[in-house]
């Protein structure tokens, strides 16, 4: 069974990332409570890797880096395995099931002040 995402608290469904502690794993190793509360279904949770992608800040982008062979989508386009391609503030990184093909989980990305990240 899914979860009405939009029914959760924000710091339920988020991750927050700071400039300076750039780059970050994103994947079940590293926020497994997040992703617990977001796809309570194993064996759907089971298409998100250990260690899926790398956020990172660079040049007051945000970038990221595929780590898994599971499919990874970037604004509806799939990402070449351990290719790094820029993502744009208000882009979207979507997480596919087992089938390579339907998505499951989709988090949007929001830079909260650019100028000030730019800072860092």
């Amino acid at each position: 069974t899914g979860v009405d995402v939009a029914s959760l608290p924000l710091k339920h469904k988020c991750l927050a990332l700071r400039a300076g502690d750039s780059p970050w794993t994103v994947g079940r190793m590293q926020q497994p409570n997040l992703f617990t509360r977001v796809v309570p279904d194993e064996s759907v949770r089971g298409s998100i890797s250990r260690s899926h992608l790398t956020l990172s800040w660079q040049r007051g982008t945000v970038r990221l880096k595929k780590l898994s062979a599971n499919v990874v989508l970037v604004d509806g386009r799939p990402i070449p395995p351990q290719q790094e391609m820029a993502v744009s503030n208000g882009g979207q990184i979507g997480f596919c099931g087992q089938d390579n093909l339907t998505t499951f989980l989709v988090f949007q990305v929001f830079v909260r002040d650019p100028n000030a990240a730019a800072r860092l």
